[in-house]
């Protein structure tokens, strides 16, 4: 057990020397080649030889074999010196200064000296692509003295000789790499730098090997035995210059670092490099597959920032990048077939700040924050997967193939951009991309935002190199834009919505936005035919608020709306909601002729001022249609108190026939007609209901009415006239009334039915032409009140001169004649009209009473001025009503003369108010009494109420001549004489006498002017008379006892054979003196005076019974005028006195002054003497 301690001692004081040993040889191996290289080259061939017995017909060769100590982490390093590699042929395949390796551990264990990584460190290569896709690599043999040490003479000093000093190894000092491009036409290349005689060179290809390797590393070589172990093949710091002359490209990468590694089915690859070409100079890091199955390469690039404006100076493939000054960087992937032809690339890069001009086709010019480009390709395919460029706040997306990209090429893209300033849409929208729609829209859309954008466009190649757009479109949404879409219409404010855009058109759809105050709701501006050379506009828009703010906005120009209509917008308030669409084409100066218009609105609350000169509209409710052609409004609104459906249809064709059609219906208050200037003054009042319908042609204004008047207060306040009708009674009007723009007018007809009228008939007013009437009237089957079945004309001349000729079955001429007549007077009389000419034809006229009194008669008045003319033909007359009141009872009595116009004889007259000459042709006059007066001709001349002149003829029956006559012998007096043949039958006729019969009776006087009352005076005789059935000469008889002379009077009466006698007419008192009336039977004397306006009587006289005899002593001179007293007294002649009520008067007879003789007789009667 002790030989057991004592060994374990020994062993493990052994072990413990051996680990000692050998951790202070490492220590010093791996001092010693932290230092410097530690040359093996006494191990050289030996090893050398070895490898070669593993390669096949491959031969290797090497000047030296070195270690190396590259820290903790690589740990030792085998490197080659002046390595070179020779074929079967003995011919140098490769010569490279310098070389690591990493023998295969696996090899050896199983007794085989074999590579398992070899690096080339320092190699200049050459690698090329010729026009027709082949590809050639090779290599620059260089011999320096700094790179390769002269081999040592002396083998066995080899442990004292310094290893040539290490070349500078510098992995990873930036590198970088170019993929393979698609094929483009082949282009010149500058040849790549020789290699200058200070540096003297041989190129030679590498193809073999690099043949060799990638059969080795892809298991595809088996026949040499170190194939099986060899796992990697790498290019370190290598100078790497590559001429491709199938896209015109020359770069080169003068420190390369590549390494090749096998994989389970292929190769993998790595390069770090830094790649110059022309201007560009960027690190790139390249990854890599060799599939064995397919021979296709899958490269992975992570490129460095490059300017894309540098990518021209390249190659003229990037020509239109010349003026794309931004950096990008990122990722690029490419497949190759086995021939070394690209199957499929794509691009994944950042873009860095920049500006970015696009080429003449588009003219656009960004300055670019950052973006992203995406992109792939496939023979005859290049798909921009996903292009984001962001410029300032906004953002664009680009997506879209290019099919066949270096033949007859096609594009399909799409483009998108959010967070868009409208107002930076000017700079953004490249000019040649739809330069129609890009026009409009950045000359009318401004502020704002646009949020989302999207554009998709087809282009291909044309056959002459040109661009043909097949398809352009896109969509865009925002808000807060300002849309100005024609002349000067407001613009919309504050638009949100969306628009779409074509290559010939462009259409924006707005949700919300203003524009002048209203609030607009949707909208629609379609711009179309942009391609033409005169595009055409579509804008609809819905706006809601202030009816003033639409018309405005349909008054802006071109429209000019309100200005054709007439309204002004100022006077108009309420609520609405309207759609306005127009269309137009697209010039510099639209004029209301080419814009295309039609709204439609809804108007709530309206109130108008002055809609129709001066009267209101309120509370209107209405719906409008409106287009260039017209419009038609309809509705119902507030007119004074009145509620009026309105439809009013506008045409704008300036030949229309009718411009304007108003239809108004329901209520129609009169109390607004003098606010359109038509008063109605106190003849209409009240709230009217019906139809009216008025056409507005280019000369004439036609009102077509149906109303009905029940509700409707009429009144006729003249004198003459008088006609009133209260509300609640029945009556209508219809018209149809064309007025011409010159002022004149056609009333084609009209119906009046009301109370005690009915009227119809046409007329006319001239206006301006001076060749007609100024106005017309023709009445057809009119009734006023008892004017019955009455039709004529009334006109008015060009002089004012008004003519009325009519016709009927009878006319009511009461009111004209006798004022009392009529019941409804006015304080305010009608004016006569100055000069006028009437005409009246009738069967009937009333005159006075219910009947008519002039039958089968014409009456014609004509006034020029203060001076009239009146005639009247007539086949009867009827006098009556003017001489005899009518009682209730229906007895006569006589007429009150006191209220007769006496002419001025006899009483005052004024002579003011013209003059008026009456001529009468009656064929029968029906006087009182029932007298007939027949052919009754003359005229009367008067001035004022006086008449001036007179003279008249009649005649009762075949001979009894009645004659009148007033005729002024001077200035100051008038003689008026009046005759009849038949005295009784005359004052029979006219009333005043009933109980005389036959006789001849004359009057003559005169009347003295000088006096303002005017009286007539003058003397009346009467002869051949009888007197009968006299009552108050009865009673006279009967209180006288002289019953036999009463009896003869109640029987065939009492002769005279004349009466005389003085009178004097003033006043309305009839003054009687000398009145003596004589018969062979008796005599009456009479003095006294009736007095017509107190219907009195004062009468006293004397009665000469046997007046023959009695009165003969009267004849003796002295003596008679003693006994008798009078004239026509007698001696024995009783005295009587008549007093009091000149119907009733009281009668008193003296018979004592029977025999008192006649002087002293008047003593006691106290009449005057006679």
């Amino acid at each position: 057990m002790r030989h057991v301690k004592t060994f374990a001692g020994w062993l493990a004081l052994t072990l413990s020397a051996i680990v000692l040993f050998v951790g202070v040889f490492a220590a010093v191996t791996i001092w010693r080649l932290s230092q410097e290289p530690v040359s093996l080259h006494r191990l050289t061939p030996y090893i050398v030889d070895h490898l070669n017995q593993s390669m096949g017909n491959t031969r290797l060769a090497v000047g030296d074999i070195v270690l190396r100590w590259r820290g903790w982490d690589e740990k030792f390093d085998v490197g080659l010196r002046q390595v070179s590699i020779f074929g079967p042929d003995n011919q140098e395949l490769l010569n490279v200064p310098e070389a690591d390796v990493v023998f295969s551990s696996k090899a050896l264990f199983e007794g085989v000296l074999a590579l398992r990584e070899l690096n080339l460190i320092g190699p200049r290569i050459r690698l090329e692509r010729s026009a027709d896709g082949k590809i050639d690599i090779g290599y620059v043999a260089t011999d320096t003295a700094e790179d390769v040490a002269a081999p040592a003479e002396d083998t066995d000093q080899a442990n004292d000789v310094t290893a040539p000093a290490a070349q500078t190894y510098e992995k990873g000092r930036g590198s970088s790499v170019t993929i393979e491009l698609p094929g483009a036409p082949e282009a010149e290349l500058d040849p790549i730098p020789e290699v200058t005689s200070e540096s003297p060179t041989v190129e030679r290809s590498a193809n073999s090997v690099l043949q060799d390797v990638f059969a080795i590393l892809s298991g595809e070589r088996t026949d040499i035995p170190a194939a099986a172990y060899f796992e990697s093949f790498g290019i370190v710091n290598a100078d790497l210059q590559v001429r491709d002359e199938k896209i015109g490209i020359v770069w080169a990468a003068p420190q390369a670092d590549i390494m090749l590694s096998r994989q389970a089915f292929g190769i993998g690859a790595e390069a770090s490099m830094l790649v110059s070409a022309a201007d560009i100079s960027t690190e790139v890091k390249v990854t890599g597959d060799y599939s064995r199955e397919t021979g296709e390469v899958d490269l992975a690039a992570e490129l460095g920032e490059v300017q894309l404006a540098d990518l021209a100076s390249i190659s003229d493939v990037f020509e239109k990048l010349r003026d794309a000054y931004v950096p990008v960087s990122g990722k690029l992937q490419a497949t190759f077939d086995p021939n070394g032809e690209l199957l499929v690339a794509s691009t994944d890069l950042s873009v860095g700040s920049g500006i970015i001009t696009f080429p003449d086709e588009m003219r656009a010019t960004y300055r670019v924050s950052d973006g992203q480009i995406v992109t792939s390709y496939v023979p005859g395919r290049f798909s921009i997967d996903n292009v984001v460029i962001n410029v300032g706040d906004a953002s664009a997306k680009l997506q879209g193939v290019v099919l066949d990209p270096f033949g007859q090429w096609q594009v399909n893209l799409d483009a998108s951009a959010k967070d868009v300033a409208t107002n930076d849409l000017d700079r953004l929208w490249p000019e040649g991309v739809g330069y129609d729609a890009r026009e409009w829209v950045v000359t009318n859309l401004s502020e704002g935002i646009v949020h989302q954008a999207t554009l998709h466009t087809e282009l291909h190649k044309g056959d002459a190199d040109d661009v043909i757009l097949d398809d352009l479109g896109g969509q865009m949404t925002m808000s807060g834009v300002t849309v100005h879409y024609l002349g000067e219409m407001p613009s919309v404010l504050n638009a949100a919505g969306r628009a779409e855009f074509d290559e010939t058109s462009f259409s924006i759809f707005v949700d919300t936005g203003e524009t002048d105050g209203l609030q607009v709701t949707d909208a629609s501006i379609v711009f179309s035919k942009l391609h033409e050379p005169v595009p055409s506009a579509d804008i609809e828009i819905v706006a809601q608020g202030s009816a003033r703010k639409a018309l405005e906005l349909i008054e802006a120009k071109p429209l000019g709306f309100a200005t054709r209509l007439g309204i002004d917008p100022a006077r108009i308030r309420g609520d609405q909601a309207t759609r306005v669409r127009l269309n137009f084409p697209l010039l510099r100066d639209v004029t209301f002729d080419d814009v295309e218009v039609a709204a439609a609105s809804r108007i709530e609350n309206a109130a108008i001022a002055s809609a129709f000169r001066g009267m209101d509209i309120a509370d209107g409710s209405f719906e409008l249609q409106v287009n260039t052609k017209g419009l038609e409004l309809g509705g119902t609104a507030t007119v004074g108190r009145g509620t009026t459906n309105i439809n009013w249809v506008e045409t704008f064709d300036d030949g229309a026939a009718v411009r304007s059609h108003y239809k108004l219906s329901g209520d129609l208050d009169l109390a607004v007609l003098p606010d359109i200037e038509l008063d109605p003054g106190p003849y209409l009042n009240g709230m009217a209901k019906g139809d009216l319908d008025i056409q507005v042609a280019s000369d004439t204004v036609r009102v077509v009415g149906d109303i009905d008047l029940a509700d409707v207060r009429i009144s006729v306040p003249t004198e003459t006239i008088g006609y009133r009708k209260e509300p609640g009674a029945a009556a209508s009007a219809r018209f149809d009334v064309a007025v011409q723009f010159d002022g004149g007018g056609v009333v084609d007809s009209f119906a009046i039915s009301a109370p005690a009228v009915e009227a119809s008939g046409r007329g006319s007013w001239r206006g301006d032409n001076v060749m007609a009437d100024k106005w017309l009237v023709e009445l057809q089957d009119t009734r006023f009140r008892e004017n019955i079945d009455i039709a004529g004309t009334v006109r008015m001349e060009e002089d004012e001169r008004v003519l009325i000729d009519l016709r009927g079955a009878q006319f009511d001429l009461r009111s004209f004649i006798d004022d009392e007549a009529s019941e409804e007077k006015t304080p305010d009389p009608e004016p006569d009209a100055q000069n006028y000419l009437v005409t009246l034809a009738a069967d009937g006229f009333l005159l006075k009473g219910e009947e008519p009194l002039l039958n089968d008669g014409k009456i014609t008045l004509r006034q020029e001025d203060d001076q009239r003319e009146l005639e009247i033909t007539a086949r009867q007359l009827i006098a009556t009503p003017w001489i005899v009141d009518e009682e209730d009872d229906g007895e006569g009595r006589r007429k009150d003369l006191s209220d007769a116009n006496s002419g001025g004889i006899g009483e005052r007259a004024e002579r003011s108010g013209g003059s008026t000459e009456v001529f009468l042709n009656i064929e029968q006059m029906v006087m009182a009494n029932g007298e007939l007066l027949a052919d009754v001709r003359g005229s009367i001349h008067t001035v004022g109420q006086e008449w001036d002149r007179l003279v008249l003829n009649g005649a009762f029956g075949d001979r009894a001549n009645v004659f009148a006559q007033v005729v002024r012998e001077d200035f100051q007096t008038r003689k008026v004489t009046l005759t009849s043949e038949d005295a009784g039958r005359f004052l029979r006729a006219v009333d005043m006498y009933d109980n005389l019969l036959g006789g001849r009776m004359t009057i003559e006087g005169t009347v003295d002017e000088s006096d303002v009352s005017q009286p007539f005076t003058g003397k009346a005789s009467i002869d051949e008379f009888r007197v009968v059935n006299a009552p108050i000469a009865a009673r006279v008889l009967s209180a006288a006892s002289l019953t036999g002379l009463g009896d003869v009077l109640q029987g065939n009466g009492i002769s005279f054979n004349a009466l005389n006698g003085d009178f004097t007419y003033v006043n309305d008192v009839l003054s009687l003196s000398k009145v003596a009336a004589n018969g062979a039977a008796v005599g009456v004397t009479a003095n006294g005076s009736i007095d017509l306006a107190k219907s009195e009587i004062r009468l006293a006289g004397s009665i000469v019974p046997v007046y023959a005899l009695n009165s003969a002593l009267g004849a003796i001179p002295l003596l008679g005028d003693i006994l008798v007293g009078e004239e026509g007294g007698g001696i024995f002649a009783p005295t009587y006195t008549i007093e009091g009520d000149l119907d009733e008067p009281s009668i008193t007879v003296n018979p004592l002054s029977t025999f008192v003789p006649g002087v002293f007789r008047n003593l006691i009667t106290g009449a005057e003497p006679g």
